[in-house]
């Protein structure tokens, strides 16, 4: 019996030796992870943020030489901009979530004109034949996180528009 014992404690042995190695090619693998997170993060930010000066340029210099539309199309691709930004700072907030530091940053939001922003950023994407309706009516402020929020809207709507092939959203 002495010999079992000593053939079960030289398994535990290795058991534990092979759970302590896999232990750290996980940790590995998470830095490996967190560093690609990071790099990518900054390489996509990087021209994104560059659409968005460009175009806070051309919105600023081309108001009154545009139609109309053409300067609404412009704010679109501006605030789509702004959201894919959001998206990408997301990544970030990964490893973030992983460590439970998430941080909430809470103001008070005109949800009306979150969601007329949120609107005329996915109104492209809207099939013929849909009818996308907007209107909300004025409301006291909301005081959330505004990024969240707008996130929230943004995937109902990017849903609303994936799904919905006649009729109205």
């Amino acid at each position: 019996t002495s010999r079992n014992l000593e053939g079960r404690l030289l398994e535990v042995e290795e058991l534990q030796a092979r759970t302590l190695e896999q232990n750290r090619e996980i940790q590995r693998a998470n830095r490996h992870k967190s560093d690609f997170l990071a790099r990518m993060s900054h390489d996509l930010r990087t021209p994104m943020n560059a659409i968005i000066g460009y175009t806070r340029i051309l919105l600023r210099k081309a108001k009154d030489q545009l139609e109309p539309r053409q300067y609404r199309n412009l704010e679109n691709v501006q605030a789509s901009a702004g959201n894919l930004l959001s998206l990408i700072n997301d990544i970030l907030d990964i490893s973030k979530i992983e460590a439970g530091n998430v941080e909430i940053q809470v103001a008070e939001v005109d949800m009306k004109g979150l969601v007329d922003e949120c609107c005329a950023s996915i109104k492209s994407l809207v099939r013929r034949g849909v009818k996308l309706g907007c209107e909300v009516e004025e409301m006291q402020l909301v005081r959330t996180d505004p990024d969240r929020m707008r996130r929230v809207l943004m995937n109902l709507f990017f849903n609303d528009t994936a799904t919905t092939e006649k009729g109205s959203i």
